[in-house]
């Protein structure tokens, strides 16, 4: 099996709402020597709004993003596309990509009506190189060394990381030199963490970590949230309602007695303490899980042994594992529909007629895509499509479909609750940076404010 590593830089940290305008990607075979490389930058949409910090981030000005040598972000999507499809299969993986990087790629395709489970279908799989040095962390401590930051935490970071290991990291947050440190990072933890490695190529299957999760007794789950690494001995208590792909896992130690002998009213109190004992897994997001006994005695509150003994306790009690979870999933609330299509990413797979439709857009003129546009039949793709249109070949679109567009772009106006940023606050955060930034960030951000003034507050530029 080949690898693909890959990264992104954004115009922000919205994966809904924020755009690649730079990535890259470098394919190994299976001893991680490179075959190939591949990037591509693109320019900025006319409805996207950068975020002042993440441009400070990137040192990439306004200017720059609109730079119209570069690729549209059509063109770079129909690119990144056709790269990956000619890599297919291969396990693909990025630092912190699942989260973020595959975030954003997904909304990429679904934004330019390619299907969005590119990395995850055909053979491919997905796996995290974050997630393989928490697990190379916790199980083999001496493997790497992990920095402190100024508050005295771990850190994580890819840049501190590479840095506290000798890595070259030449330039942090610029895609290829993201891609080349992770693509180091697995190289050295190959050799010096193998059964981590061993677990980041077998869980980056979705078929695989379901099974693994479903057979074992019990097992140790590794997270990461708030900055800091958790890993936790868990048994699974069964499927998530309504997610193939979810699992709820409780995590097993000392306090797990007061948990099983807890009445019915008792359990939501503990089940929704913080942090809560009930772990949420998704089969398909490349969990970082390890065997048991990959792990010795004093690790954990637990002898092992007592640990695998629970978990076949709790296993084999059917209806403590239904109770567990219908007190947990009682308290789950019920997000309403997004107001917003990039909110709709996950809102169902198109038809098989859309789908076919949205194929044949990509292989004819821009005045046929009109048309077919009309015989899409979910309401998503329309939008998408016309909102296409617009960006690429404007006077092909009818005034109907170019006013749903610009009254798509009013949100350049106003703030919404799940929303983008708007242009106010975007004028909001630079005027609270300039007061602390760096100097050589101050032209930067005055390029951008003087741009949004100049863009006005009546929509698309």
């Amino acid at each position: 099996m080949s690898f693909v590593f890959y990264d992104t830089e954004t115009t922000g940290l919205s994966t809904r709402f924020d755009q690649i305008v730079h990535f890259a990607a470098i394919k190994t075979d299976a001893e991680l020597r490179e075959v190939d490389r591949y990037e591509v930058r693109s320019r900025l949409r006319a409805h996207v709004l950068p975020h002042p910090e993440a441009m400070c981030v990137s040192g990439i000005g306004i200017h720059q993003l609109l730079n119209p040598s570069l690729p549209s972000h059509y063109e770079m999507a129909c690119e990144i596309k056709a790269k990956l499809d000619a890599w297919t299969p291969s396990i693909f993986a990025g630092y912190n990509s699942i989260r973020f990087d595959e975030e954003l790629l997904r909304q990429t395709l679904f934004q330019t009506l390619h299907p969005v489970y590119l990395t995850s279908l055909r053979g491919n799989g997905r796996a995290d190189v974050m997630g393989l040095v928490l697990s190379a962390v916790a199980s083999a401590p001496h493997c790497l060394v992990v920095p402190t930051d100024a508050s005295g935490r771990r850190s994580f970071k890819l840049a501190d990381i590479a840095r506290a290991n000798g890595i070259v990291h030449s330039k942090a947050h610029h895609a290829m030199s993201d891609v080349e440190a992770a693509l180091e990072l697995c190289r050295r933890l190959r050799e010096a963490a193998p059964d981590a490695w061993q677990s980041f190529v077998r869980f980056s299957n979705k078929a695989a970590v379901a099974h693994f999760v479903d057979g074992e007794d019990a097992f140790v789950l590794t997270e990461f949230f708030g900055g800091n690494s958790y890993t936790s001995p868990v048994v699974s208590l069964g499927q998530q309602s309504g997610m193939v792909n979810g699992r709820l896992c409780l995590i097993l130690g000392a306090s797990t007695r007061g948990i099983l002998s807890a009445s019915v009213d008792e359990l939501g109190e503990l089940l929704f303490a913080k942090p809560s004992p009930i772990r949420r897994i998704r089969t398909n997001s490349a969990p970082v899980l390890a065997p048991l006994y990959d792990f010795e005695d004093g690790r954990f509150d637990m002898d092992i042994d007592d640990i695998e003994a629970l978990a076949r306790e709790v296993r084999g009690d059917t209806a403590l594992c239904a109770r567990l979870i219908s007190v947990f999933e009682s308290r789950d609330k019920q997000w309403p529909a997004s107001a917003h299509v990039e909110g709709r990413i996950y809102d169902g797979f198109p038809s098989p007629s859309d789908g076919g439709i949205m194929e044949r857009f990509h292989q004819v003129g821009w005045k046929e895509r009109v048309r077919l546009l009309d015989r899409i039949a979910d309401e998503r793709f329309r939008i998408l499509g016309e909102r296409l249109v617009y960006h690429e070949a404007p006077q092909e679109l009818r005034p109907d479909q170019r006013h749903r567009v610009l009254s798509g772009f009013t949100f350049k106006t106003g703030d919404s609750p799940d929303g983008p940023l708007s242009r106010e606050g975007a004028i909001a955060y630079i005027d609270e940076m300039r007061g602390q930034a760096p100097a050589h960030h101050l032209a930067l951000l005055d390029d951008y404010r003087a741009y949004l003034v100049q863009i006005g507050s009546t929509g698309v530029s």
